[in-house]
C-alpha cells in the first residue's frame, strides 16, 4: 500500500484504519441546551459552514533492502463542508478540492504534475465532540481538529487518548495522545477563539508475535482555535510526522520476507470562510 495515502486519506481517499477512540463522556441535558460546555461543537440549528484547507506532505518510502527509495510530494487544497443537521451531529464533505504530485528530479527540485480535480465526497457524521465514532476518522481527525473532553482552564492541559492499529497482527495497536494545552485566547476573523495547543505523540507499541523489526508512529503538533461563544472550530496550524518500519529479516521464502520503510511529513492548515 502506498504509504502516502496517510497523508491524503481524509480529504481524498478515506481509508485510513485506526482503532476505536474511548468513550465520551455524558453531559446533563439542561448544560447541553444552555452550552455551558465550553469544548463542543454547536449543531443544534441547521446550517451549513465551510472551511478552507491545504494539506501538503512528503513521502520518503523504500521498499527493498539495502536499496535507496522514492520521494514525492502532495499538495492538496479544496474546501471542507460541515452540514450542521440540527440534532448534534454534522455531516463532513469536501468540494472544489484539487491534487497536485510532485517527483523528485535529478537535481533536487520538486517537479509538479498536472493537478488532479478531487470529486465531491462524503467524509462521514460528526458528533458535537469533534468525534466520527467511526474507528477509520477518529485517529487522524484528533490530530487535525481535536477538542478537550472536559473542561479546562488557561494553562491547563487535557490529554486526548490517539490509538493506530498494527497491520501484521489483529487487536494491537500503537498507542499514544494529543496533549492540549490552554493557552489563551486570541481573535481570529473578528472572532475571540480559545488558542489550544497539541503535542502529539502515539508511538507506544503493544508487544507482538511477529519476529522481525516492526516500528511504527505518528508525531507532531498543533496550533488549534476554537470559538467558544458560538462553539465552532475556526482554524488549525498541525505539523505531523508518521513513520513507519517493517522488517522481517532475509527470508528463503520471498513471500516471508518483508520491508518497507517509510516517513511521511505532513503540514495541514484549515480556515473557517
Amino acid at each position: 500500500m502506498k504509504a502516502f495515502q496517510f497523508s491524503i486519506i481524509l480529504f481524498s481517499l478515506f481509508l485510513i484504519a485506526s482503532c476505536s477512540s474511548p468513550e465520551k463522556p455524558g453531559i446533563e441535558e439542561e448544560v447541553i441546551e444552555k452550552m455551558k460546555y465550553d469544548f463542543l461543537w454547536d449543531f443544534r440549528e441547521i446550517e451549513t459552514f465551510k472551511y478552507s484547507y491545504e494539506v501538503t506532505s512528503i513521502e520518503n518510502e523504500a521498499l527493498v533492502r539495502g536499496e535507496e527509495g522514492y520521494s514525492i510530494k502532495t499538495e492538496i487544497i479544496g474546501d471542507m463542508i460541515v452540514d450542521s443537521h440540527g440534532d448534534w451531529t454534522a455531516s463532513i464533505s469536501i468540494e472544489d478540492g484539487s491534487k497536485t504530485l510532485f517527483s523528485l528530479t535529478d537535481d533536487g527540485k520538486w517537479s509538479p504534475a498536472k493537478p488532479q480535480i478531487i470529486s465531491k465526497s462524503q467524509i462521514g457524521k460528526l458528533t458535537q465532540y469533534s468525534k466520527f465514532n467511526d474507528s477509520r476518522l477518529d485517529a487522524l481527525w484528533d490530530a487535525y481538529l481535536p477538542l478537550p473532553l472536559e473542561e479546562i482552564e488557561i494553562g491547563q492541559k487535557y490529554k486526548l487518548i490517539m490509538t493506530m492499529p498494527v497491520s501484521l497482527e489483529d487487536n494491537k495497536y500503537i498507542r499514544g495522545q494529543n496533549v492540549l494545552t490552554f493557552m489563551g485566547y486570541e481573535t481570529i476573523q473578528n472572532r475571540k477563539c480559545v488558542v489550544l495547543a497539541g503535542k502529539i505523540d502515539v508511538s507506544q507499541q503493544d508487544e507482538l508475535e511477529f519476529e522481525g523489526e516492526y516500528s511504527h508512529s505518528l508525531k507532531g503538533t498543533g496550533m488549534y482555535y476554537f470559538d467558544t461563544k458560538d462553539h465552532i472550530y475556526v482554524g488549525a496550524d498541525v505539523e505531523i510526522t508518521l513513520s513507519r518500519k517493517v522488517d522481517s529479516g532475509p527470508k528463503e521464502d520471498v513471500k516471508e520476507d518483508l520491508f518497507l520503510e517509510s516517513q511521511i511529513i505532513e503540514t495541514f492548515k484549515i480556515r473557517l470562510k
